[in-house]
């Protein structure tokens, strides 16, 4: 519903634009253009309305007012320009509690039967997991160090946070290209009870990376 108002807001607006819309003027001689013109360019931005956590809708108005160029050709212009834009934000806002952890590091033994380079396994959590709003009740577990909850990426290469591209949504937590068939073991364990809390744990154990150096995690 709310999309569906952003773009019923969106085409509104460009409407209004479209109609009060002055297209650049055009002369050959520099002498048929009135004075002053603008000596810089300039940018006039604003906006009406904000979009918020829970699924308020904004419209975003700018308009460009560009300067004189003068040119060798004889062509001489002004030009204006009008951008419209329109965003909806549909997920609620989402509590989280922080608080700091204690390093307690577990043992887990049950293996994922991940042995090959660039391969994962899916592994069900036992229980639901509420993940930047999400409900997940298994994940996805790479050899190269990271978890994702929705797709089978095996990309080696750690990339920048946020991003859209898979994987994601991602827990990266050490993400490298390891090579487990050189060695090591990737393990978990489900039910872990430590610190107050139930847990599910995944551990990636002395799997060596590009130089060779076992990484455990």
């Amino acid at each position: 519903m709310n999309r569906k108002k952003a773009l019923v807001s969106f085409l509104a607006v460009a409407m209004l634009l479209c109609g009060l819309l002055v297209l650049p003027v055009w002369a050959t001689p520099s002498s048929d253009w009135s004075e002053p013109r603008p000596s810089e360019y300039t940018v006039y931005n604003d906006t009406i309305g904000n979009a918020y956590a829970d699924g308020a809708t904004s419209i975003g108005v700018g308009v460009e007012i560009c300067d004189y160029v003068p040119r060798t050709d004889g062509i001489n212009y002004d030009t204006l320009r009008l951008r419209v834009s329109a965003s909806a934000n549909t997920r609620v806002g989402i509590q989280y509690s922080s608080y700091e952890a204690n390093y307690d590091w577990q043992e887990v033994s049950e293996p994922t039967g991940i042995t090959e380079d660039n391969s994962g396994a899916w592994l069900d959590l036992g229980f639901t997991f509420l993940y930047y709003g999400v409900e997940y009740d298994k994940i996805w577990v790479c050899s190269n160090g990271f978890i994702t909850l929705n797709n089978t990426s095996t990309n080696p290469n750690p990339q920048s946070i946020p991003s859209t591209s898979e994987p994601n949504p991602v827990i990266a937590v050490f993400w490298r290209d390891l090579h487990p068939e050189q060695g090591g073991s990737i393990t978990y364990g489900r039910d872990v009870y430590f610190n107050n809390g139930v847990y599910f744990v995944v551990s990636w154990n002395n799997v060596p990376d590009d130089n060779g150096d076992p990484q455990t995690f």
